[in-house]
């Protein structure tokens, strides 16, 4: 192999592995950008839902039969408990979806 081929593997070597690396950084940062967009995503995919709709009208009849004041304290409690009860919710869901799939087996009568 002459010495301008030699010169033209080890560069092209150098670029592969250059390559190699960014993408690694590419996808570590966007991994991370991911995760800082997730609670986005999560709160236009409940706007976007059909329990937006009843979730403002409880909302606002909460604030028209209860004192402003009463609801902004409920929600400072409910905010406080709250990392509490996320890690909890997937196993939740879980145990409703499980009984949800128990009802649609179960042979009617």
């Amino acid at each position: 192999m002459s010495a301008r081929a030699k010169q033209l593997a080890a560069r092209r070597e150098q670029l592969v592995l250059r390559s190699e690396r960014l993408r690694r950084d590419l996808r570590d940062s966007t991994h991370a950008l991911e995760r800082g967009w997730q609670t986005l995503d999560r709160g236009i995919a409940f706007a976007r839902s059909r329990w937006m709709l009843p979730a403002v009208v409880a909302g606002g009849l909460m604030i028209v039969l209860v004192r402003p004041s009463r609801v902004i304290q409920l929600a400072g409690r409910a905010l406080m408990i709250w990392p509490v009860v996320r890690p909890l919710l997937p196993i939740v869901w879980s145990l409703v979806g499980a009984a949800k799939e128990g009802r649609r087996t179960e042979p009617s009568a």
